[in-house]
């Protein structure tokens, strides 16, 4: 994704570049460097890594709630309310089953 856009702002044909696309590509490439380096300590059975892998997975789900609490639909063509609700759909599941599988007993157990 990191590479996609740096190819679309920076060498597509475009005549400007957004005034926050800096900042949006160093974001992108910390939080890839971030779940690397937090892939690497599940791999180690870290647990930093355990924890730091509970974090990324709540930190998302809680910044689409406040979104999705805070947008106002602008019908007919303002989609993104409903975007917003769709990925609190998916992220809700998703963030139980991950917190349910690394806090058990016998995990944390594997972790040192």
């Amino acid at each position: 994704m990191f590479e996609r856009i740096v190819r679309e702002f920076y060498f597509s044909d475009q005549s400007s570049v957004p005034a926050n696309a800096p900042f949006g590509l160093c974001t992108l490439l910390v939080a890839a460097l971030l779940e690397i380096i937090t892939a690497i300590g599940l791999l180690r059975l870290k647990n930093w890594a355990r924890q730091m892998s509970l974090c990324i997975v709540t930190v998302p789900l809680c910044a689409f709630a406040i979104a999705a609490t805070l947008r106002k639909p602008n019908p007919p063509w303002d989609w993104t309310a409903l975007a917003l609700e769709l990925a609190l759909w998916v992220l809700v599941p998703v963030n139980i089953w991950w917190w349910i599988l690394f806090t058990r007993k016998s995990i944390r157990a594997q972790f040192r």
